[in-house]
């Protein structure tokens, strides 16, 4: 079995995949909400995965990563990717990488000296999946003024004026991110401490507020390019390249014709970066997850971030972009599932330990 740790609102990410190309593995997947009582004893043997790691807030996250330091202690036919305390977030990740010379461009928290970063920037949230939060920026007293603007509750009133060019492109047709038909339904955590992790996570001061160096990526033609790669275990699996005029580059104004299709399935197919992406995982101690990454001018990797509750696949409405889309997509979804199914065999047991703790709410 695989036991997935999880924020309630956030299992649309699963809910299409489980739904088609995983559904012969969806009876050996169970999805445990963050907040909800957990008996480590009665956890099935396989493996345990931290997902939402950037979420994590407050007491949420001192009492995952209880569960995770018990399941380790107590049940070694457990295997665990990821830890809620120990796997970098975004920040600490894009830091990292630059100080050891992978990634060439930078990230400072809002409270930090930040005005010393090389212009252009662009300004984000630290926990946020969906996109960076302005356009590209070159003038400090700009971005200052952005970061006023994204500082608590602003952060939910999005000006058409600060919307990055990759949100205002046009779309590719007949796109769903999220398929709320297949979308897995878990109690909400109603509880004081719930409800205080919701408001924490709509609140920002300084410190959760990032300004992020912009990374030159794109080609002779004036695209840019996104990778997105997942790491399962000690394998990565490449999902998708997406070519866009927009340095935003989003699967919903991605180019989708045959060239690109072409270039697509040649990167999946060779998943010619495993190796360094391996290392990057490394470096963050994350073991599920999509690494999201580009090519600079001189081909050496520029690493966006890792999302531990990634979108597994998009749901494809219209018919013709799905057809066009089923031979990356099945060959994916075929990897994707080889590695799942690896999981849910539990590791070797150790011998001479105990197992069965009950603590309580994550």
């Amino acid at each position: 079995m695989i036991t997935i740790f999880i924020s309630a609102e956030h299992t649309y990410t699963w809910g299409h995949y489980l739904a088609t190309s995983g559904v012969r593995l969806a009876s050996e997947i169970q999805f445990v909400p963050y907040g909800q009582k957990v008996d480590v004893k009665a956890i099935p043997a396989g493996t345990a995965i931290f997902t939402d790691i950037d979420r994590l807030v407050l007491g949420q996250k001192t009492a995952a990563a209880k569960i995770h330091d018990r399941i380790i202690r107590s049940r070694p036919d457990i295997r665990v990717l990821n830890s809620p305390s120990g796997s970098l977030r975004r920040y600490d990740l894009l830091s990292t990488l630059y100080e050891r010379g992978i990634n060439r461009f930078t990230v400072y928290r809002a409270d930090q000296d930040w005005k010393k970063a090389r212009l252009p920037v662009f300004v984000r949230i630290a926990d946020d999946h969906s996109a960076p939060r302005t356009q590209l920026i070159s003038q400090v007293d700009d971005a200052e003024g952005e970061i006023q603007r994204l500082r608590g509750w602003e952060r939910w009133k999005r000006s058409a004026k600060s919307k990055p060019d990759g949100d205002s492109a046009p779309k590719t047709p007949g796109v769903k991110l999220y398929d709320d038909a297949a979308a897995i339904s878990l109690p909400r955590d109603n509880s004081l401490m719930g409800v205080l992790c919701r408001v924490r996570r709509r609140w920002h001061p300084r410190n959760d507020i990032l300004v992020c160096e912009f990374a030159a990526t794109a080609d002779r033609d004036g695209l840019y390019h996104k990778f997105g790669a997942f790491v399962v275990g000690q394998r990565i699996i490449p999902a998708h390249l997406w070519y866009s005029e927009h340095w935003v580059v989003k699967f919903s104004s991605s180019r989708q014709d045959a060239v690109y299709l072409n270039k697509e399935m040649e990167y999946m197919r060779t998943n010619p970066h495993a190796e360094q992406l391996l290392k990057v995982c490394a470096l963050a101690n994350i073991q599920f997850g999509r690494i999201d990454y580009s090519l600079d001018r001189t081909g050496r990797i520029a690493v966006w971030e890792i999302n531990s509750n990634p979108q597994i696949l998009p749901n494809i409405a219209d018919p013709v972009l799905a057809a066009n889309r089923e031979a990356s997509n099945d060959l994916f979804a075929a990897e994707f599932r080889n590695a799942l199914a690896g999981l849910t065999i539990p590791p070797a047991v150790r011998s001479g330990e105990e197992s069965g703790l009950v603590i309580g709410a994550v």
